[in-house]
């Protein structure tokens, strides 16, 4: 999630389709852009990305592999519903955990909510 051209209907769109899969694990990354790619020079060229960056310097920021954080801003959405939206994919990501493959235990810290769901325990 988090592409220029992401749009509350593109990524309600990527929750459908978690939805109708109901794979045991779902997870919905936040583009990273790396320097010498094309969606690099997208986001420099469109004044896309949400902190300054020193493209020499870039590969000091602190990016993780489940990055949690927006690095770019869409055109069509404001970073209030990317927040939004990455809520709910956190909150589905463990949904169907054990639907396909009944023999999967809930992950340690988890919990089974009402409608078979499984959520992260307060």
């Amino acid at each position: 999630m988090g592409f220029p051209e992401d749009t509350n209907e593109t990524l309600q769109e990527t929750r459908d389709l978690i939805e109708a899969v109901k794979s045991d694990r779902a997870w919905v990354a936040v583009l990273v852009p790396f320097p010498g790619t094309p969606i690099f020079e997208q986001c420099v060229r469109n004044d896309l990305f949400i902190e300054k960056i020193d493209s020499r310097d870039y590969w000091k920021m602190p990016f993780r592999l489940h990055q949690y954080e927006p690095i770019i801003k869409p055109y069509r959405m404001t970073l209030e519903d990317l927040a939004m939206w990455r809520k709910k994919f956190l909150d589905v990501r463990y949904k169907y955990y054990g639907h396909c493959h009944g023999e999967f235990k809930i992950p340690k810290g988890c919990v089974r909510a009402a409608g078979g769901t499984v959520k992260i325990a307060a």
